[in-house]
């Protein structure tokens, strides 16, 4: 079992690796085939927050919205499929 300190640094390293992976898509499609999934995978699992923690929906004017932390991340996972399909 890893501390939190150590699961932590796992994700920042996974996070870095798929920054570094979208960049390097406009030299090499693999790169960012594999940046763009990893990509999905993170915003998707981000996205799940709204349906497992209280509070990430809120109701202003009579408008249904996600918190600013995930509202970010539907932007980001709709970027992250336009690497994708190029």
């Amino acid at each position: 079992v890893a501390s939190v300190n150590g699961v932590s640094r796992i994700i920042g390293t996974i996070e870095v690796i798929t920054g570094l992976l979208l960049l390097l898509s406009y030299w090499s499609p693999y790169a960012g085939l594999a940046g763009g999934l990893m990509a999905s995978v993170t915003f998707i699992l981000t996205l799940s927050f709204l349906f497992t923690t209280t509070n990430t929906i809120s109701r202003v004017d009579g408008f249904i919205l996600p918190d600013a932390f995930i509202l970010k991340d539907i932007i980001a996972l709709g970027v992250s499929w336009t690497v994708l399909t190029e």
